[in-house]
């Protein structure tokens, strides 16, 4: 037996098909406040915290290191070099994913300051002309007359 469907008010429709943030696509919904501020919108990443992810994953495969070392009974400061030089090319094989993840989070920041630098500078420059557009509209002041330089003994 079929369960029947819901119907749904055109009103409702046409509410959420007018609304950004109720869009169903991702590429059909804008963030307000960026496009308010002038700046583009910048997707990030799935994984909201991919640096805190991949050190958490080294870690992990270097208590694994240290620990597989240690039952092997490796002692000493020979214990932790030899775990160090495990885990890293480990990490190195086993973590591809992540460290894109972290380079790709790490680019996209610094695509953003470099863009929000960008406008804050043609700002600037803006300001600049426009002060410099209104000291040339400036009627010209004549000079003040040189006054002495103070008492004389």
């Amino acid at each position: 037996m079929k369960k029947a469907r819901p119907e749904v008010s055109n009103a409702t429709e046409a509410t959420q098909a007018s609304d950004p943030t109720q869009a169903t696509d991702p590429t059909q919904a804008t963030d307000d406040r960026s496009v308010a501020q002038g700046e583009p919108v910048v997707d990030l990443p799935v994984n909201p915290h991919p640096v805190l992810r991949y050190t958490t994953m080294r870690l992990a495969i270097f208590a694994v290191a240290l620990g597989l070392l240690w039952l092997v009974r490796v002692r000493g400061l020979l214990l932790v070099a030899l775990a160090v030089l495990i885990s890293g090319l480990a990490s190195y094989v086993l973590l591809q994913r992540e460290r894109d993840a972290v380079s790709t989070r790490v680019a996209a920041a610094a695509s953003r300051r470099k863009t929000s630098s960008a406008a804050k500078v043609a700002r600037e420059d803006d300001i600049a002309e426009e002060l410099a557009r209104a000291d040339a509209d400036r009627p010209d002041v004549p000079d003040l007359p040189d006054l002495p330089a103070g008492p004389r003994s």
